[in-house]
């Protein structure tokens, strides 16, 4: 009986399980492994699992479908939508919001971004989409969650910061110009958005426009007036103050070694753009009056010195000694200073001595800009100062006028400076005393030289190789000082211009005759056929024949001399 009960209930058990139970109208069919409404709830499983590993079991592991599951970026499925596009370009665990991983990505093209984030996917420059979709973190705000709305880059994007700087964006024709104007100029431009071309001076190369910041040089309406300060013309170039300047082209800079520049490369932001300002250490600039220190063209006093910038201080090396040129001898010479526009040298060297860095006239004789001479710019010609002193060359006076006005073969500086010529430091020679050197044709029996200490030539043929008076006191009178001015030059030694030829001897030594008994001092200054005295002193012969100095008073025919009075016609 019992088993007969037990196989009645056996029997009655599927009845029950059938007649009593329904279908389950949402489970999968027998070929899926989803729910049918799995289409709008996959996301926060698919996205809670790493790398989508739960995923890859069925679909494979790209995703792209295997055996009977399909891809999920198929176009279409089951007449619904996937994810189109492609994979997700960016991890979906979350890092992806960091801004130093997705922010990169975006300021590189933000195209990127658009096209799954934003609601006009496809719409070019000018389309001012806003970056309000999906991240489902994120409260499905998109990029809004985070950046403000048509924006979708930092804040501080074009100011200031070490992080974030729109110089290094890339794809600008397009990314760009979605928001800020098809041509970048704003207009059409998404609400808020800056005008590129307030600081840039075209849109194609997208170079700079200095005067959006600041003047060039700045001016009275900017933070910091440069006045009367960027007036003069080497700080005008901004380079030896802050170690870059525009480029002669513009648009661009053009720094010095020690400045750093934008770097699109690398991103780096550079020395220009950092939110400091930069300041030349070479030139002492002190952070506490604002001027400089140091400053070889000029003090530190009020005229030269600025407000405070309100700006951290950087200092470098820009320019060594703070000055806007060589600073040395060479600087001196006709082939530095001189070809140089001397229009920019007033700013710091007034010609009449009012400026701040040493006046024009400590070297020159005359204004160089009014008066344009060669020798007489820096002495007259010949030099004509009365001094003594050997520091108040090159226009110590001497005896440069007596030897200047005897003819023009002495009026020749290279006859007693040779090897100095105007464009040689021996020339501009800043130590005393200055440079003589004689061309060998004036050498008398040895090589004729300039005694510094005792102000004396001596072994000068023009000198009979005499020692000569002191230049700057001694005179030699020669037509009217009778035999002792004759004798500074002319010895009875054997010398150069020595008289021991004829009878000289017996007329000197013996009857004291005196040289100008004989010689015409009329003569010697006249001469004949234009020869005087003192023609050709660089050669050894007589310009002017010696019998043309004789007193015609004493009958000398250049053989024998008939002197009444003294003796009848006697050879010479």
């Amino acid at each position: 009986m019992i088993r007969r009960s037990a196989l009645l209930l056996l029997l009655f058990v599927p009845l029950v399980m059938t007649g009593c139970s329904d279908g389950n109208s949402s489970a999968p069919p027998s070929t899926q492994a989803h729910p049918f409404d799995w289409y709008t709830a996959h996301r926060p499983v698919a996205t809670a699992s790493p790398e989508f590993v739960d995923c890859t079991g069925c679909h494979g592991v790209d995703l792209m479908g295997s055996g009977g599951a399909p891809s999920c970026f198929s176009a279409s499925f089951d007449g619904r939508s996937c994810h189109a596009g492609g994979p997700v370009p960016h991890p979906m665990d979350g890092t992806f919001l960091s801004g130093s991983v997705h922010g990169p990505e975006a300021k590189a093209d933000l195209t990127f971004c658009q096209i799954c984030h934003s609601d006009n996917p496809t719409g070019g420059p000018g389309s001012n989409p806003r970056f309000n979709q999906g991240i489902d973190s994120q409260g499905g705000t998109g990029c809004e969650a985070c950046h403000p709305a048509n924006a979708a880059h930092p804040a501080v994007w074009a100011g200031p910061t070490a992080s974030a700087f729109h110089y290094s964006a890339g794809n600008i024709q397009a990314a760009c110009a979605l928001c800020h104007g098809t041509s970048l100029d704003g207009v059409g431009g998404a609400v808020g958005a800056v005008i590129c071309l307030d600081c840039h001076a075209e849109t194609t190369n997208l170079t700079l426009d200095c005067t959006a910041c600041h003047g060039t040089p700045p001016g009275a309406t900017e933070t910091v007036d440069h006045g009367g300060v960027s007036a003069i013309t080497s700080h005008d170039v901004c380079t030896v103050c802050h170690g870059m300047k525009e480029s002669a082209a513009g648009g661009s800079f053009s720094p010095t070694a020690n400045y750093t520049l934008f770097d699109k490369a690398t991103d780096t932001q550079g020395d220009h753009w950092d939110g400091n300002i930069n300041m030349n250490s070479g030139t002492g600039y002190n952070e506490t009056n604002y001027g400089c220190d140091t400053a070889l063209c000029h003090g530190n006093d009020a005229a030269h010195q600025l407000s405070d910038s309100g700006l951290p201080v950087v200092l470098d090396a820009y320019v060594a000694g703070g000055a806007p040129h060589p600073v040395g001898a060479d600087w001196l010479l006709p082939s530095g200073h001189v070809a140089a526009a001397a229009a920019s040298c007033l700013s710091c060297h007034v010609a009449d001595g009012s400026g701040t860095a040493p006046s024009c006239l400590t070297c020159h004789q005359t204004d160089p800009l009014t008066t344009v001479v060669a020798c007489e710019s820096c002495h007259s010609a010949p030099p004509s100062l009365a001094s003594t002193v050997l520091a108040d060359r090159p226009n110590r006076a001497g005896n440069h006028n007596v030897h200047a006005t005897l003819t023009v073969d002495t009026g020749n500086c290279a006859a007693c400076h040779s090897g100095a010529g105007t464009n040689t430091l021996n020339h501009f020679d800043t130590t005393e005393p200055a440079n003589v050197q004689f061309l060998a044709t004036y050498n008398a029996a040895s090589a004729a030289a300039y005694n510094a200490t005792a102000d004396t030539c001596s072994n000068v043929s023009c000198h009979g190789g005499v020692t000569t008076p002191n230049w700057n006191t001694g005179i030699i009178n020669v037509y009217g000082d009778s035999t002792a001015g004759c004798q500074q030059c002319h010895k009875a030694s054997g010398e150069t211009n020595s008289y021991v030829s004829g009878e000289h001897s017996r007329h000197l030594a013996v009857s004291t005759i005196t040289c100008l008994t004989c010689h015409d001092t009329t003569a010697l200054q006249t001469g004949s056929a234009g020869n005087s005295h003192f023609s050709g002193l660089s050669t050894a012969a007589f310009e002017l024949d010696p019998q043309q100095t004789i007193r015609t008073t004493l009958g000398y025919n250049g053989t024998t001399c008939s002197t009444p009075g003294c003796h009848g016609s006697q050879a010479w």
